[in-house]
């Protein structure tokens, strides 16, 4: 337990900061989450080194660099983001070809699982803090619905769980799972009323935020469960130990892997007119 409170201690003031420097600060910082996360993904699948991972190492560095130009808010620019797609499945089949004696397909498989996996889900919460006056507000939803949703769900389900949610987390109930639900869109109402009093943004706030928070709060059960299926897969109990007390980075934000697109996607929808 303390080594989660110091941990917390020194990581939550570094993401706080990043987040409010946002630009090439939180440019940087997330893709060396998602690069660190990569890492851990690929490493659940191989215990040792392979080639063919760099690959989507090199992809995700290309991806992060030219992001604002890949994304226009919900819909892709051009078919840029299709032409890197394409050019990276073709660069993974023709490295299979050429290193035959060292890797296989499934190598292959994982090598683009991780990117997509990983690198463009969590990409999305840089994509959400530049998203004009709106992102550096909107993007606490993330946090607000992934780990909001955890919370809840653990004391309710201490207090009234009693029927299994599924055999991937044998400790995660029914309860529990509708509580987490409840408590993150409580908390996204309540953050909507705030900005509503103390915010300059002149828009409709506590109904968007709270059905924002809810839809967030739901996909970050999934991320979990995802999450644990994975590593019961691999037969891992922690992606890695960067984190002491939590595990490694997709220890850490498994849900938010998920909570992150649907709340960018959300964002989009309910604000469109506003961004």
């Amino acid at each position: 337990m303390l080594k989660r409170v110091i941990t917390g201690l020194i990581t939550a003031p570094l993401a706080v900061l990043f987040i409010w420097l946002g630009g090439i600060f939180m440019q940087v910082a997330v893709t060396l989450v998602i690069l660190t996360g990569m890492y851990e993904l690929y490493s659940a699948f191989s215990k040792k080194w392979m080639t063919i991972h760099f690959e989507g190492y090199a992809f995700a560095l290309i991806y992060m660099a030219f992001i604002q130009t890949l994304f226009s808010q919900l819909f892709f620019e051009g078919n840029g983001f299709m032409f890197l797609t394409m050019v990276f499945i073709l660069a993974v089949l023709v490295a299979l070809v050429l290193m035959h004696k060292k890797t296989d397909v499934r190598d292959c498989v994982i090598t683009v699982f991780g990117f997509f996996y990983v690198c463009v889900l969590l990409s999305t919460t840089f994509l959400l803090r530049g998203i004009d006056e709106l992102g550096i507000f909107l993007i606490w939803l993330v946090f607000i619905s992934a780990w909001g949703a955890d919370t809840g769900a653990y004391f309710t389900g201490v207090m009234f769980g009693k029927h299994k949610l599924t055999v991937l987390s044998p400790k995660k109930t029914v309860e529990g799972a509708i509580g987490g639900i409840v408590t993150a869109t409580i908390i996204s109402a309540l953050f909507g009323l705030a900005l509503s009093r103390f915010s300059s943004l002149e828009m409709p706030l506590v109904l968007p935020l709270a059905l924002i928070g809810a839809g967030g709060a739901v996909l970050s059960i999934f991320g979990d469960l995802a999450a644990s299926a994975i590593k019961r897969g691999t037969g891992i109990k922690d992606y890695g130990n960067i984190f002491p007390g939590h595990g490694g980075i997709l220890d850490r934000f498994d849900s938010v892997i998920f909570t992150a697109p649907s709340v960018y996607l959300l964002t989009v929808l309910f604000f469109r007119s506003y961004i």
